[in-house]
């Protein structure tokens, strides 16, 4: 009978300690989710950046080039 006992809380803490690492592992999945999508936002805000430095850069070229021109 104590040994019966002795396994159950043996299987109880295996249990236990299998259902704490499922919520870690959620936790850590929720985590990683939401820092993906802090990267994907700033992934798009750099690309407009880029995009509108890429304007700016465009219309440089074209004034130096009117200048040279004249």
């Amino acid at each position: 009978m104590q040994e019966a006992t002795q396994r159950l809380q043996e299987l109880t803490a295996r249990l236990e300690a299998a259902a704490a690492r499922s919520v870690d592992s959620q936790a850590d999945a929720e985590a990683l989710r939401h820092e993906l999508a802090e990267v994907r936002a700033e992934n798009a805000r750099l690309r407009e950046e880029r995009e509108r430095m890429a304007e700016r850069l465009d219309r440089a070229i074209a004034r130096l080039q009117g200048v040279l021109e004249v």
